[in-house]
């Protein structure tokens, strides 16, 4: 088997990676033009780029800790110091893929049309093309993020959880009086989400019975239908 390298060309030795003084905090000290806080963004930006290419092409379970490092030329102890564990990095990546998408569609909101149907189609196809135009993350996000353990499904709720802020946030002004109640709109939102995310897993699996256009014609047309028999206004 292929030596991992215990260093980037630009970080110092191993034995002298850890900067920081007993209580975990890491000093000032320069190494190559770089302080110990710039090292340590910069490894935890590598990993984070690898975490995502091979948890999304190998899989999570086939993809060890020498690997990342191999890939992200870093140590192994510089790789536990700056994540913590495999587990612990596929959490940070899933999390950082979500909030990708969930910007994607914000982008995307942004040049949108003020009626609620109109909306509801860009910000579908927005989502829908984030996770086709970079596979990885739906590969992440509804693939490799199943079936981890009690400890990531917490992570999945609160990705899940950012999604139906998300959607709430811009939901508002389209309720009706009398409004909802917070506890029935996150409810309803949710199980929105869940069905979608359904679309999204058979999509990231390379299902090909539809396109992603397809699915966000045909989820425009059911929900624009629903809100308007829930009393939701057309037009904020």
């Amino acid at each position: 088997m292929e030596p991992v390298s215990p260093t980037h060309p630009s970080e110092p030795a191993a034995s002298s990676l850890s900067d920081a003084p007993a209580n975990g905090a890491p000093r000032g000290r320069t190494y190559g033009g770089l302080t110990a806080e710039e090292r340590l963004a910069d490894r935890r930006r590598r990993l984070l780029d690898v975490g995502l290419e091979l948890f999304a092409e190998r899989g999570f379970a086939k993809t060890g800790v020498r690997e990342l490092c191999r890939a992200s030329k870093i140590g192994e102890r510089a790789f536990y110091d700056t994540v913590g564990s495999r587990e612990a990095l596929l959490r940070d990546v899933y999390l950082e893929a979500t909030d990708a998408v969930i910007a994607d569609i914000a982008t995307a909101l942004d040049g949108a049309p003020t009626d609620l149907v109109g909306r509801l189609h860009v910000g579908l196809m927005a989502f829908f093309r984030s996770i086709t135009d970079d596979p990885r993350r739906g590969r992440l996000i509804y693939v490799e993020s199943i079936g981890r353990g009690p400890e990531f499904e917490e992570t999945r709720r609160e990705g899940m959880l950012r999604f139906v802020d998300f959607v709430i946030e811009r939901l508002g002004d389209y309720l009706a009086d009398p409004k909802p109640s917070a506890a029935a709109i996150e409810a309803s939102v949710s199980a929105i989400i869940l069905g979608i995310g359904e679309i999204a897993f058979r999509l990231a699996e390379g299902e090909d019975r539809f396109t992603a256009e397809q699915a966000a014609d045909q989820i425009t047309r059911g929900l624009g239908g629903t809100a308007v028999a829930l009393g939701i206004l057309p037009m904020p």
